[in-house]
């Protein structure tokens, strides 16, 4: 299989977050719900994985689940992360998966919609992933594809 490209990496939903958490505060990644399994490290180490890269990558499929995740389900009204996360994904490069390319894959059923257009994008255009997410990065794995689980890190993936 040829080399992952290196001009961009694709983020996971969660990692997408997490970084637009930390961007406006690296000590709210703790105290923010969506992302309070994680610590400022995590954020920084995320920041390190990505550090190669001149880009990141996004999916019109993980924009909707971070629009989702960006909204406080108590109250129905956005997080006071939200104009950061606006910033963010503009700065992102969109990247669109046709449906065809992941809904017959038999991933798909287990995976759903937004993770098998990750895997259909790191595979197919040999694109790096980060993610924390064990279900996906075992299929990534499986698949040969470059990817770092946030969680085993420490940069270790890509000689980091």
């Amino acid at each position: 299989m040829p080399a992952a490209r290196r001009d961009a990496v694709l983020l996971d939903t969660n990692m997408l977050l997490l970084l637009g958490i930390g961007l406006l505060n690296p000590d709210d990644v703790s105290r923010y719900k969506r992302t309070n399994q994680y610590e400022r490290s995590d954020y920084e180490r995320l920041r390190t994985l990505m550090a190669p890269f001149r880009r990141t990558i996004t999916t019109p499929h993980i924009l909707a689940e971070l629009s989702n995740l960006a909204i406080d389900v108590g109250t129905g009204k956005p997080s006071r992360h939200v104009k950061t996360l606006v910033d963010l994904i503009r700065q992102t490069w969109e990247v669109s998966v046709a449906k065809d390319a992941y809904v017959d894959h038999p991933a798909f059923i287990r995976l759903g919609v937004t993770d098998a257009a990750i895997l259909t994008l790191a595979v197919q255009d040999r694109r790096p992933v980060i993610t924390d997410d064990f279900l996906l990065y075992s299929y990534l794995l499986r698949a040969k594809a470059t990817v770092a689980k946030l969680s085993h890190g420490r940069g270790k993936e890509w000689g980091l």
